[in-house]
């Protein structure tokens, strides 16, 4: 998970889930499909990678880039989905061990 720790490839993903103009790389546009879906259906398309990746995703933006996440949070409703509250222990570990 090395793009955690580049701010500057992180934050080129972020503000493609936030729609900001020319920012999406393929990458990010593969991910502004499916974290949202992610969210919205509590990742019943993921497999086991893919849920354990995105739970590592938000546990580290929610401990280092809180402003961050509060965007993306606002944006696709997270703090209150499904996928988040089955995952909240998870994530709380997660923070911890970062």
């Amino acid at each position: 998970m090395n793009i955690l720790r580049n701010a500057r490839m992180l934050k080129r993903y972020v503000e493609c889930l936030l729609d900001v103009p020319d920012t999406c790389t393929k990458d990010g546009d593969y991910l502004k499909q499916v974290l949202p879906e992610a969210i919205k259906t509590n990742c019943a398309e993921c497999d086991a990678k893919q849920d354990d990746t995105a739970v590592r995703v938000m546990a580290y933006l929610m401990k280092y880039h809180d402003d961050w996440w509060k965007k993306i949070d606002a944006r696709y409703q997270a703090s209150t989905s499904e996928f988040l509250l089955a995952r909240k222990a998870k994530i709380e570990e997660y923070k911890n061990t970062l």
